[in-house]
């Protein structure tokens, strides 16, 4: 071990699932919502995702209006929602509410 790190150092873990997702952008469900947002927005939530900042907070730091901040995770929400339903008209699976699963019989 070196001089400069500690056990604790090796040990705890800094990265917030949020920033594992918005900064490796693996998932291409993720890639399909981003591709939704403007630069701006796109640079907020990855703002967003690599701090433990509010949404409020992290647009305060990249220069953007406080307001700003609550619009960009209404929109990414929005776009979620939109993208999941998109995907379940096009693959046909729709989710079924509990207790109402078809008979195989």
């Amino acid at each position: 071990m070196s001089t400069n790190l500690t056990v604790q150092d090796l040990l705890a873990e800094h990265r917030t699932p949020e920033s594992e997702v918005l900064g490796e952008l693996a998932d291409s469900r993720l890639l399909a919502v981003l591709r939704g947002l403007e630069a701006d927005e796109a640079t907020l939530a990855r703002a967003w995702a690599a701090s433990i900042d509010t949404w409020h907070e992290a647009a305060l730091g990249t220069g953007l209006p406080a307001g700003y901040g609550e619009r960009v995770r209404r929109k990414l929400k929005r776009l979620g929602k939109r993208h999941a339903e998109r995907r379940e008209t096009a693959t046909g699976l729709r989710p079924q509410p509990a207790g109402t699963e078809e008979s195989t019989a």
